[in-house]
């Protein structure tokens, strides 16, 4: 009898206690979940610029227990957001050039100069875009650093490199010249590279 009453005496002691730090281990969970995990941002980061008809822009972030990594890391993310944009805008551009000239845009002509379009704007045009803003935070980790940056390309630099790139395939240029909206994108180009050269 007293050896049941024992085992039944260490039994309850076992659940007492496993309960007790279930509920401490539950309580600070709560606690981390409820802390703002990261504090101090600037407001460009929760509240982003939005694209407009001078410039694309991107906010991203990259982190690493070093700083030059983290940084490098969020450049790479802000210019793959801005490629995506930039491929949005293509894909635009193609759709209103074919659809004015009475053509399909999804043929393989016009996917295959959009595709052009979007490697030519990415090798040069994408190397060109430039921080607006840079913040550093430490991590609660105390280890690794966060960076945030805040990028952003002139549309100018893909209306260019587009009727550039257009400029070169003759058919389609002889095609897409009398299309109204790409003749109001290519005299824009010339005016920015006539106002450019006179600065």
């Amino acid at each position: 009898m007293k050896a049941i009453t024992m085992k039944t005496t260490l039994m309850i002691t076992l659940l007492f206690c496993i309960g007790i730090l279930l509920c401490f281990t539950s309580c600070s969970g709560k606690v981390q979940s409820n802390e703002d995990p990261q504090p101090n941002l600037p407001e460009w980061v929760d509240n982003p610029p939005q694209d407009d008809d001078e410039y694309l822009y991107a906010v991203e972030s990259g982190a690493s227990r070093d700083v030059g990594r983290a940084r490098r890391k969020a450049m790479q993310n802000a210019r793959a957001a801005i490629a995506l944009k930039v491929e949005a805008a293509v894909t635009v551009l193609v759709k209103n050039f074919e659809e004015e000239v009475g053509g399909d845009p999804s043929t393989a002509e016009a996917t295959g100069l959009f595709a052009q379009i979007s490697k030519s704007i990415a090798d040069q045009t994408l190397t060109g875009t430039g921080n607006v803003k840079i913040h550093r935070l430490a991590n609660p980790d105390g280890l690794s650093t966060t960076v945030y940056v805040l990028m952003e390309m002139p549309r100018g630099n893909v209306d260019a490199s587009a009727v550039d790139t257009i400029s070169k395939n003759e058919a389609t240029y002889n095609r897409w010249r009398a299309a109204e909206s790409f003749k109001e994108l290519e005299h824009a180009v010339k005016e920015n590279r006539e106002r450019a050269a006179q600065e």
